[in-house]
């Protein structure tokens, strides 16, 4: 999938043809580095108004209805009841006693087989994946205002600030070893910030800059192998064309 962002960037008519195959698998992937990838792919070279809805709609389905977790109202509490569990030994207290040790499970927290691919990474704790869904969301929000009027513009961009509201509550309600670290919380609050004062230079920085720091890394890169292939080339010819002196 690096490879495949290096192409894309380097040979520009290959994205008409690229992006829709993407668009088309993203629901599949399972590896959360792939993933990311391809979530980058989607924020900086879906462009055009019909690839920024496709893109938009595909990742609503992936991610699925709100919240992440449930217990969001009394409706969801009584729908996913608590189910204790008897586990381990019986225990003795302090006053003498015995006691059996139980694990409360949350039936709305368990993962569902069914749930698409990226919804599962998230609900299983991948904060870091979190945040790349969250600058892919917050480039196409940004990107609409170009193709569409502002109210429509307005009603993505507030689905978009829900869906990072709605991250920012599931990294929150996790365990201890579960729960979002501050830096992923962090990016995704910025995110919002951006989306509620979304100005032309917050465009230029999330639309322009991001890929042009991209294409200046590539262009650096491509030098320094240019450069460095005559050498090896050199290297070569002079040991290819050097005498050979045997033992006497």
């Amino acid at each position: 999938m690096l490879f495949v962002r290096e192409i894309v960037e380097t040979y520009p008519q290959l994205r008409d043809v690229v992006m829709p195959k993407l668009l088309q698998t993203f629901p599949t992937i399972q590896a959360s580095r792939v993933s990311r990838v391809a979530l980058w792919l989607l924020g900086e070279y879906c462009v055009s108004a019909e690839q920024v809805a496709a893109a938009f709609t595909m990742l609503k389905e992936c991610l699925g209805e709100l919240p992440f977790v449930g217990g969001g109202g009394e409706g969801d509490t009584a729908s996913t009841p608590v189910v204790a569990k008897a586990e381990g030994r019986p225990v003795v207290l302090a006053d003498g006693s015995y006691a059996t040790q139980t694990a409360l499970e949350d039936s709305s927290a368990s993962a569902d087989p069914g749930a698409p691919k990226l919804r599962t990474m998230l609900v299983g704790g991948d904060f870091f994946l979190a945040t790349v869904v969250a600058t892919t969301l917050t480039k196409l929000a940004l990107r609409s205002r170009q193709h569409v009027a502002p109210a429509v513009a307005n009603q993505v961009t507030a689905h978009v600030m829900l869906l990072l509201t709605g991250m920012l509550q599931l990294g929150k309600a996790g365990s201890t070893q579960q729960s979002m670290d501050a830096d992923s919380q962090e990016r995704i609050t910025t995110f919002l910030h951006l989306l509620s004062n979304s100005g032309a230079e917050v465009q230029h920085v999330c639309l322009s800059q991001c890929r042009e720091a991209f294409s200046a890394m590539l262009t650096e890169r491509q030098a320094s192998a240019r450069v460095r292939v005559p050498r090896t080339c050199t290297h070569v010819c002079i040991h290819a064309c050097a005498p050979r002196v045997h033992a006497l």
